[in-house]
Parts: C-alpha cells; sequence; structure tokens
C-alpha cells in the first residue's frame, strides 16, 4: 500500500468520528504518516486529492496546519488549492483558517485569484443561509496578497 493509500485509508476509516478525535490525535497521526513524504508523494497527493470527498479534504486540510507542522512542501499553499475545491459546506469551514496562506512564500497569482473567487462564491452561499463571516476581512486580505503578487 502505497504511502497515501494508508493516509486515505486512516481518514476514511475515521471520518465519521467527530472533531474531538482529530483534534486529540487523529491529526498528529496524519502528520505521522506525511513527515516522511517525498516530493513526488506531495504531488500524487496533490494529483489524487481531487478525487478525494470534501470531508476528506477538509480533514486532510485542518492536519495541514494544526501545530505548525514542519514539511518539506508548502503545506499553506496546498490548504489554499484545498478550499477552491472542496464543496461550500467544507469551505466555509476553511475559510477560517484561509490566513495561513500568508506564511512569507510566495504563491502564485492564478491561486490567490482562484481563491478570491472562490471566496465570493462563498459570501453568495453563506448570505443566502446564515452569514457567519465578516468577508470584508478576508477579501481585504486576498486582495493584499493579490497586489504584492502582481
Amino acid at each position: 500500500m502505497s504511502k497515501i493509500e494508508t493516509l486515505k485509508k486512516y481518514i476514511i476509516e475515521n471520518e465519521s468520528l467527530d472533531n474531538d478525535f482529530w483534534d486529540l490525535g487523529g491529526n498528529k497521526s496524519l502528520q505521522f504518516f506525511m513527515a516522511d513524504f517525498s516530493s513526488d508523494d506531495w504531488n500524487n497527493l496533490k494529483n489524487q486529492a481531487k478525487n478525494w470527498t470534501s470531508n476528506q479534504l477538509s480533514i486532510l486540510a485542518d492536519a495541514l496546519i494544526q501545530d505548525n507542522p514542519k514539511f518539506e512542501f508548502d503545506v499553506n499553499e496546498f490548504y489554499g488549492e484545498l478550499f477552491i475545491i472542496v464543496d461550500d459546506s467544507e469551505a466555509d469551514y476553511l475559510i477560517q483558517q484561509i490566513k495561513v496562506i500568508d506564511d512569507g512564500k510566495s504563491k502564485s497569482l492564478e491561486l490567490l485569484v482562484l481563491i478570491k473567487n472562490r471566496i465570493e462564491k462563498l459570501k453568495k452561499y453563506t448570505e443566502k443561509l446564515h452569514n457567519v463571516h465578516d468577508y470584508a476581512d478576508y477579501f481585504f486580505f486576498i486582495d493584499k496578497l493579490i497586489k504584492a503578487s502582481s
């Protein structure tokens, strides 16, 4: 079984458990699985993640950033890429940590624009249902990154 298959298997076996499971050790287990990922493993994960469910991607995204793990890969950028592809309910959750993409490493203008477009789409979704977040702050944040990247 490949490293990515092992990672996904662990997520699938535990994805129905509540956040306490992930906060109290599940995320650490995922980080342990990813600790020795090579560059090829990370690229394979990025390619395969497009076929995962939004819930599985959200679990992965949390593990990428919880407690600032040290990986030889730009996990903060990957978090932004996951934010773009998850469904609205998961994106509404992931947006709460989207500022992790501002980690001092340059991000592609294309990625930043896609994130801004995703925030705009999410804003329309949430206004109709529950208006949870102050989206002006997220737009200010992403516009600042876009200007710095241009």
